[in-house]
């Protein structure tokens, strides 16, 4: 309970003023200031608990608790059972900072019930603020009304005036928008308002059902956690390890919509919220969700555990489905005004509670003097800036219908791009990672043998597109190359290569382009044969492994071409070395050499002279040879499936023969890019050597070789492209926004 007496009552402005034909308007920060005296005694209260505390040890346990923040580590650091805090907030000192106006922020410390003051007055009462929570026995909520009536601006203010009444640390929201122009302003305004931790501005289903998944797995994980720390929800939690777990608040606007939109998916996001909505009452979660109409798509069990229902305007027959009798019905033609009820079983309308919610402009209204939620957000940053709250992860933020220019993309892959973070665009699912655009590995950490087929396939039928991927790649190599020793050489069967790669701003003079394909694919598995016989043979040289057998008739050899005969010089040994592994078999194959006779020594001789050569080249006379002594080379074939047909069936031939060749490529530093259009079958021949996979308007027929047709994305927007590799469980295929770095026409060829 709290009091009001008249100086408050005079100290407030009037807070319904005449607007739009004299209907009524509750201005938020007007409203806000109203629910002050809810939170005026807590810093009193707390000082109070302390001087009751009968010895200085309880008092100063007190003190810590009501002063002290910690922030918990990661949840995979929490789950070794790391419950020692990230960093702590001493937020006594700074209290007199943390307002929104007159009201004292951030001062709700519950752990398990989130405020729902955004539903604004009771019987429109300046002296009676909605108190309703979402807490254990009634965890989450729906929210209706007919178009036009106040939803968007209900759920604002409920996200707002729990954002001014709940502190970051207690409070983190998730917001899912298929609208998209609803929740994007909590995205576009970057990461400055710190309660928002999801924005979901797209109408794909895909990112809602990832956004489901991500925050369902949350919830197991967090389970686990109290498992560890033998307790039983999310307040023994806190109590017991000082840690503060926010409460997750799910928010899903436009539910009808949504579930219209995932078509075939819509059961399995029914099966997602029905689980969280189970899970989540320990653990922490809670969910609004807000709908035109009533979802006949969602569960029953699902809306049994919907305790609260908020209904603005609408008829008669859609208020009974919601609140279980008409009562909202009489606000139908009259914005903000909603019904409350939390027993909707029940027809009887003694359980509906009238309220008027305030109004919040997205932008600054000349007639109402009130904040702007820009501004909002702007105070709650400075807020957090102030008291030292700092996010321990990024916002994710994806918006359906934002273009990745060219000048963006760039900026972004400065100082970050490598060939272990290799980008390839924004995903378009939660993706809580070092960055925020997504990348592969195409040189991992972990062993040689992971290395094994780590190459990339794009194929798109538009050749606009297809510019685009070589744009994408060769954006990555020349960032990677002022870090590391890279060649890229790009291989066409069209003249206009060098020209488009010179109009896409990159450094021609960095890149080799050739014309002749087969030529160039040759210099690449030679290249690669010949790193890994260097290092091989350099690997048994530095041993100390002995050569069993070598003809004597070679010495005469080594001198006839100046190579040394010391059997105790590193250049003798290198030499007959080289020569046993050219004798093991794969020369036949991969350079077509007979065995090594006195007849047929020329080819094995000249190998060895070269080698030696590269050896001297590379400064190593007298250091072992690694991988990393060797440059990246990077072989980008763009296009080559558009060659003529006899040429086509050579090249493929070859790629087959070579096949195990180029997947040990990698492990040498030997990187292969192939562009293709998929109406030509030659992409085919080389795809089971490709671990990376990147399609871009292809058909189902196109994809049947890869076998991933069954995970093939339902909904797929003309911004994004679809990744795959041969790692992922189920080869299961990710949407990715591509950045336009090549303007492009939808025409196919």
């Amino acid at each position: 309970m709290f009091a009001i007496d008249d100086d408050l009552i005079s100290n407030q402005r009037d807070v319904l003023i005449t607007y739009s034909k004299k209907k009524p308007v509750l201005l938020f920060d007007d409203f806000i200031n109203l629910l002050s005296p809810l939170y005026a005694n807590v810093d009193d209260d707390e000082l109070a608990e302390e001087s009751k505390a009968k010895t200085e040890e309880e008092r100063t346990k007190i003190r810590v608790r009501n002063r002290i923040v910690k922030i918990p580590k990661s949840t995979a650091e929490l789950l070794r059972g790391d419950f020692e805090p990230l960093y702590t907030i001493n937020v006594g000192d700074l209290k007199n900072h943390m307002y929104y106006d007159k009201f004292p922020m951030w001062r709700q410390k519950s752990s398990k019930e989130f405020s729902l003051h955004g539903l604004g007055l009771i019987d429109n009462n300046r002296l009676k603020p909605q108190q309703q929570t979402l807490h254990d026995t009634s965890p989450h909520m729906m929210l209706g009304g007919a178009t036009g009536h106040g939803k968007s601006v209900t759920l604002n203010d409920i996200i707002m005036a729990g954002a001014i009444v709940h502190p970051p640390w207690k409070v983190q929201f998730y917001l899912n928008d298929p609208k998209i122009v609803e929740f994007k302003k909590y995205g576009m305004h970057g990461n400055s308002m710190p309660h928002v931790n999801v924005v979901a501005a797209t109408a794909d289903p895909q990112y809602t059902i990832s956004l489901l998944e991500y925050i369902l797995d949350e919830m197991n994980l967090r389970n686990k956690i109290f498992t560890l720390a033998k307790v039983n929800n999310i307040e023994e939690f806190t109590k017991k390890t000082g840690l503060h777990l926010p409460m997750l608040i799910l928010i899903l606007d436009e539910v009808k919509s949504m579930y219209l939109n995932a078509a075939k998916k819509a059961s399995y996001i029914d099966t997602l919220i029905e689980r969280f909505i189970a899970l989540a009452r320990n653990a922490g979660g809670r969910c609004i969700m807000a709908s035109q109409s009533v979802v006949s798509e969602m569960s029953k069990d699902t809306m049994v555990n919907i305790n609260i229902r908020a209904m603005l305007g609408c008829q008669p027959a859609m208020s009974t489905k919601m609140i279980g009798n008409p009562g909202a019905s009489i606000n139908l033609g009259t914005k903000g005004k909603l019904v409350t009820n939390t027993n909707p079983g029940n027809e009887d309308m003694k359980d509906n509670v009238p309220s008027l919610s305030p109004f919040i402009p997205n932008e600054r209204e000349a007639w109402a003097n009130t904040r702007p939620l820009t501004e909002v957000f702007d105070h709650l940053a400075q807020v957090a800036k102030v008291v030292g709250y700092r996010r321990t992860e990024n916002m994710s933020f994806y918006d359906e219908d934002k273009i990745i220019e060219k000048k963006e993309w760039q900026e972004y892959l400065t100082g970050k791009a490598a060939m272990s973070y290799f980008f390839l665009g924004e995903p378009a699912f939660i993706y809580k990672k070092k960055y925020d655009f997504f990348s592969t590995a195409f040189r991992p950490t972990d062993s040689k043998k992971s290395m094994l087929g780590y190459n990339l396939l794009c194929v798109s039928s538009i050749s606009g597109m297809r510019m685009n991927m070589i744009a994408t790649i060769l954006s990555n190599f020349d960032e990677i190359r002022k870090k590391e020793k890279l060649a890229v050489y790009v291989c066409s069967p069209t003249k206009k290569v060098n020209q488009n790669i010179r109009d896409l701003g990159y450094t021609v003079d960095g890149y080799t382009v050739s014309m002749d394909l087969e030529e160039a694919f040759y210099d690449d598995v030679k290249g690669i044969y010949y790193k890994q016989l260097m290092v091989d043979t350099d690997d048994k040289v530095f041993d100390g492994a002995e050569v069993e057998y070598t003809p004597p008739w070679i010495f005469d050899k080594f001198k006839e071409y100046g190579i040394s005969t010391d059997k105790t010089s590193l250049e003798y040994r290198r030499a007959v070395q080289l020569l046993a592994l050219l004798q093991n078999g794969k020369s036949t194959l991969i350079l077509g050499f007979p065995g090594l006779t006195e007849k047929s020594y020329q080819h094995y001789i000249s190998i060895v002279q070269g080698l030696l050569a590269r050896w001297k080249h590379m400064q190593l006379e007298t250091v072992a040879v690694t991988e990393s002594s060797f440059p990246i080379v990077a072989n980008i074939f763009y296009d080559f499936c558009q060659m003529k047909g006899s040429e086509i069936k050579t090249i493929s031939a070859k790629l087959e023969q070579w096949h195990d060749v180029i997947r040990s490529g990698p492990e040498y530093g030997v990187y292969t890019f192939v562009i293709a259009n998929p109406l030509q079958n030659s992409a085919m021949a080389v795809a089971s050597g490709y671990k990376h996979l990147l399609f871009y308007s292809v058909t189902s027929s196109s994809i049947n070789p890869y076998k991933i047709q069954e995970y093939w994305p339902e909904y797929t927007h003309h911004s994004t492209w679809v990744y795959t590799n041969k790692d992922l469980p189920a080869d299961y295929c990710f949407k990715l926004k591509y950045p336009t770095i090549v303007p492009f026409g939808g025409e196919e060829e």
